[in-house]
């Protein structure tokens, strides 16, 4: 058989071991973006029995920092021109809510149905700045649980209270949080939503209002566009470095010089570092110091395989392949290992 021919299937050998290795426990999504740190959000907002009974409905929005927390505050105010309706919180307010007398809100737990699928669907496709991020996150659409009932009377027209939530926080494994959002949603026809939520330095504030199948969506992302534009930064550089690694050692095979191990197994070694982020996973620690230290080494042996005359391991290839494999871990210790606990 062709030397050329041989190599490239020694080659594939590798590039197979190299995917492979990906689809240990080590390797996935959730390393990038953690289930336990990015929780399912609700909507907030209210949703009313009789929406046509509503007239002059206001909300002031307002996201601040109190006691190292994040808070979204909204002020409703609105007139009720019915005889007997019902009026229902939206998501999970974090602290109590204040209505005028005579109007006494009721635990009632539920999951409320409609055309919120259409909702989530117009955020998730076009009206959120993040929305590719957040397609990232298992279970990101918003959910539509409600746990307070608040009955209404026409003894008491004139309806004015706050709601306190915290607002959905976006955590990336590597980068922490970058960003927080929350999604407004009522029923009733809005007379004026205003955002006071402060600019900060380094932070966008991103707002957008649209209807969807009769509700009002009135949505805010408050980015931190140093981190986003680093993890995209991150992830291009870390693609091109994976395809041109490729690209190197297939070029080096077809020339077929004997001198072209180290190039060749230095390509290897950064098509191992850069294929789980190529796929959109992130490497554990435990992957990084024995799944790509096991690869490497198997790289380094069939570095030697491609490049030798008779596409032989020789026994002190085992031993280089040691040294070589040493190097590589303390690479990988310096590159990914350390920057991870500061």
């Amino acid at each position: 058989m062709d030397k050329k021919i041989t190599n490239y299937i020694i080659y594939a050998v590798f590039i197979v071991l190299l995917f492979l290795s990906t689809l240990f426990k080590s390797f996935s999504t959730d390393v990038l973006w953690p289930k336990d740190q990015n929780a399912k959000g609700s909507f907030d907002g209210i949703i009313f029995s009789d929406p046509q009974d509503i007239s002059g409905l206001n909300v002031t929005r307002t996201i601040f920092k109190e006691n190292n927390k994040n808070l979204v505050k909204y002020d409703v105010s609105f007139l009720y021109e019915g005889d007997f309706g019902n009026l229902r919180i939206l998501g999970n307010p974090v602290s109590q809510i204040f209505l005028p007398n005579k109007m006494n809100p009721v635990f009632s737990d539920v999951t409320l149905k409609g055309e919120y699928n259409k909702i989530n669907n117009a955020l998730f496709q076009e009206n959120l700045k993040l929305k590719d991020l957040y397609k990232k996150v298992p279970d990101h659409e918003f959910s539509t649980t409600s746990k307070i009932r608040v009955p209404l009377d026409k003894e008491v027209p004139e309806v004015k209270f706050s709601m306190l939530y915290e607002p959905r926080q976006i955590t990336h494994g590597l980068k922490g949080n970058i960003a927080q959002n929350a999604v407004f949603v009522t029923n009733a026809r809005v007379e004026s939503f205003r955002d006071t939520t402060k600019q900060e330095k380094g932070i966008k504030n991103e707002s957008k209002n649209f209807q969807e199948s009769g509700y009002y969506v009135n949505s805010i992302e408050v980015i931190n566009e140093k981190q986003i534009k680093s993890i995209s930064f991150e992830s291009t550089l870390n693609s091109i470095v994976f395809i041109i690694s490729l690209a190197t050692a297939i070029l080096l095979i077809w020339l077929d010089k004997n001198k072209s191990q180290v190039p060749l197994l230095i390509s290897m070694m950064l098509s191992i570092m850069t294929v789980s982020r190529f796929l959109d996973k992130g490497a554990t620690t435990f992957g990084i110091l024995f799944i790509w230290t096991i690869t490497g080494y198997l790289a380094s042996l069939l570095s030697y395989a491609i490049t030798s005359e008779e596409n032989k391991i020789k026994t002190r290839d085992f031993k280089r392949s040691i040294a070589w494999t040493l190097i590589f871990l303390l690479v990988n210790i310096i590159v990914f290992i350390i920057p991870r606990t500061f």
